[in-house]
């Protein structure tokens, strides 16, 4: 009886109703986990679904079931070997990504130009605490990876981390979390006496600075007198008025007498400065530029009955997150705020407790990699005669003591160096600071360690192939019996196939081809030889891009192609359709690209680029877009994209932090510099023919 009821349970629960079951939750699952991921950050998703119980859970179920089915419907038989291998490439594939997710790690390594390393940064964000008793000089460390999120704040974040260090309980204990959050500041009545400082430093950055905190100025550190011990710039609030004294000679400048000197182009006299006695208090003036150093800053506003505070970016791909934790020795505890978050580098804080020092850091931690890594040299191209970057490749040594191994490498898009199961990919870069003296140029690479977890899903695709080859192949199975239900079905429909071969033939002996004339294509016939350069263009006719579409040229990425293909294109790349509309009428691609390259003057000013929906909103433009309007004349003469710091801090960020806007500002500088080469030709390569003599200059 108890083996009836056993059995009627596992035959419901490995039937094939639950198994469809299963694997609608599968769909909705990772269906909401996309929504969650764009809109909460990969950290919620991770919270509520792919790291979830209910998730493995939900999987495991799955494998048990296909296992279950395997020998239910005995695909060991040799008319079912397909079905076999579609089944065993399902298990292989989730047992290549559980070994994925709980042995393989990730993170960046950067290297300065010149410089070696022989660690990574981890992807996972980690809390890390560090214990240390100056007087008996022991310590002890703890880390432990974390993922974190607003939205799941009540339910899905709490964790507490214990080490017994001396006799001592230590815990750290989950508090609160922040995520995506700038400096920023409040300003209320409430908040009576308390100032607020909005100061510009180098870079054009803005740092508030409140009676609390201080910033660094240069090498020299500015603050209130409480926050300063050292020497630098001291700030107090004396009845209302900030007042400033400096340890080190400082001068100033009124900002209207800078950008009146500015507009001469002559840099200002020293005349036009006030120099300050050392440790004398002075007014602290807004629109003012001080000058310590080499270092300069600017009061942009002071603010007052303010105070600091931690505000959301709007966001997800800017700021930092923030990770409240309550750290305890059984006595006494105190409350720690950390900065840091996924893939950031964090600042470690130092507190002091109950005769024990702590460090705490909450982002990506140093882990150690078993062999070293020298950036030889850094390599970062730009477009032809502009500023704006193109690509960019690290040239690499990998030196692995322990095995005698040294290789050189070149590492750049598409190109990857691989080595004892990790995988070194061009992620981004960082630039030079040139007001410093050392190189900071260097690249920035994304490192992957998943040997077998990758092998295994390879190889569960590898039956997937089998099983589909197999299915088609095979003497019995669905597709042979459908085969054979079709030739019988040929034979029965004689009659409608010849009545559908003459109806075909009808069809084509009735086929008629247009030919358009080109009557007013932009210009007068009746008076050819007025050319207004910039207001007139010429489109040659179908007939003569129909004879042109084939001629052999070379393409931008080095292929020999007909004409035509490689017009179809450019057009598409940059209008994102492979006919133009113009003036109510639609040119192909050839007649399109072959007037840019002859009336490039009067198609600078026509809306020939196509903007994305995301740009559209943001940068206010319309669904197309003319070549002038997305760029300006600088003072040298040449054209440069409006966008052009936006495009080079998108183009710098590696390929995982780029949101929407990122993506879409670098595809529309693609369509920029594309447009501006098709104006000066340089996508027509023609390849010569031998017969003919080349002439000097002579074009298409």
């Amino acid at each position: 009886m108890t083996e009836k009821i056993l059995d009627k349970i596992l035959n419901k629960v490995f039937s094939m109703k639950t198994m469809t079951l299963g694997l609608l939750l599968f769909l909705i699952g990772i269906g909401s986990a996309t929504f969650i991921e764009s809109k909460y950050g990969i950290q919620a998703a991770k919270i509520l679904v792919y790291n979830a119980t209910w998730f493995t859970i939900l999987l495991a179920f799955l494998s048990l079931n296909l296992i279950s089915n395997i020998f239910t419907h005995k695909m060991f038989r040799k008319e079912k070997v397909a079905i076999l291998s579609f089944h065993l490439a399902f298990l292989v594939i989730i047992l290549g990504a559980g070994v994925t997710r709980y042995a393989s790690f990730e993170g960046i390594m950067v290297i300065t130009e010149g410089e070696t390393s022989n660690f990574i940064y981890t992807g996972d964000p980690h809390l890390l605490v560090k214990v240390k008793n100056k007087k008996s000089g022991k310590s002890q460390v703890m880390g432990n990876k974390h993922y974190l999120s607003e939205i799941t704040h009540g339910f899905g974040n709490h964790f507490t981390d214990e080490m017994n260090f001396e006799n001592k309980e230590v815990s750290v204990e989950y508090v609160n979390f922040q995520s995506k959050r700038v400096d920023s500041f409040q300003i209320n009545k409430k908040f009576k006496n308390a100032v607020v400082l909005d100061i510009v430093t180098e870079g054009m950055t803005s740092n508030y600075l409140d009676e609390k905190g201080s910033i660094q100025v240069g090498n020299v550190p500015l603050g209130f007198e409480k926050q300063i011990n050292a020497n630098g710039i001291k700030l107090r609030n004396l009845n209302g008025q900030i007042q400033w004294s400096a340890d080190f000679p400082l001068r100033s400048l009124e900002m209207s007498k800078m950008r009146e000197s500015r507009k001469t182009g002559i840099e200002p006299n020293d005349s036009l400065f006030i120099a300050y006695e050392i440790n004398q208090w002075n007014e602290l003036k807004t629109t003012t530029l001080y000058q310590v150093g080499n270092s300069q800053f600017v009061v942009k506003n002071i603010l007052y009955n303010a105070k600091k505070a931690l505000m959301p970016s709007g966001d997800k791909n800017r700021g930092s997150d923030y990770l409240t934790v309550k750290v305890s020795d059984g006595k006494f505890s105190k409350n720690v705020t950390l900065e840091g978050g996924m893939g950031r580098i964090p600042s470690p804080k130092m507190i002091t407790m109950n005769g024990l020092n702590y460090q705490l850091e909450y982002g990506s931690i140093r882990k150690p990699i078993p062999f070293k890594v020298t950036c030889r040299d850094f390599q970062l191209e730009n477009y032809p005669g502009t500023e704006s970057p193109s690509s960019f490749a690290s040239e690499v040594t990998l030196v692995d003591s322990a095995d005698n191994k040294k290789i050189n490498k070149r590492i750049f898009m598409n190109h990857v160096m691989d080595y004892k199961g990790y995988r070194f990919f061009q992620s981004s870069y960082t630039l030079d600071d040139p007001k410093t003296p050392q190189n900071e140029e260097g690249t920035i690479l994304s490192v992957n360690h998943d040997y077998w977890g990758t092998n295994i899903t390879y190889f569960g695709y590898l039956l997937m192939a089998i099983g589909m080859i197999l299915s088609i192949i095979a003497p019995v199975g669905r597709f042979r019996e459908l085969n054979n239900k079709l030739k019988k079905l040929k034979q029965k429909n004689k009659q409608i196939k010849s009545m559908l071969f003459f109806v075909m033939l009808s069809s084509l002996s009735g086929s008629v081809f247009a030919q358009e004339h080109h009557e007013n294509d932009g210009h007068n016939h009746t008076n050819d030889s007025e050319i207004v350069r910039g207001e007139t263009f010429h489109v040659i006719s179908k007939e003569h891009s129909d004879e042109v579409a084939t001629l052999p040229v070379q393409s931008y990425d080095g292929r020999i192609v007909p004409f035509h293909t490689l017009c179809d294109q450019l057009l598409r790349k940059t209008y994102r359709e492979n006919t133009l509309e113009h003036k109510s009428k639609n040119y192909n691609a050839v007649q399109s690209i072959v007037s840019m390259l002859l009336y490039a003057e009067y198609w600078k000013k026509q809306n020939t680029i196509y903007i994305p929906s995301v740009l559209q909103k943001r940068l206010k433009l319309k669904k197309h877009e003319s070549y002038r309007s997305i760029s300006h004349i600088d003072v040298t003469g040449n054209p440069v994209f409006n966008w052009e710091n936006e495009y080079r801090k998108a183009f710098q960020k590696p390929e995982s932090n780029r949101d929407e806007f990122d993506k879409k500002i670098i595809k529309l500088h693609e369509k920029f510099q594309v447009t501006q080469d098709v104006f000066h030709g340089q996508y027509l390569k023609v390849i010569p023919i031998k017969t003919i003599p080349i002439i000097p200059g002579q074009t298409l």
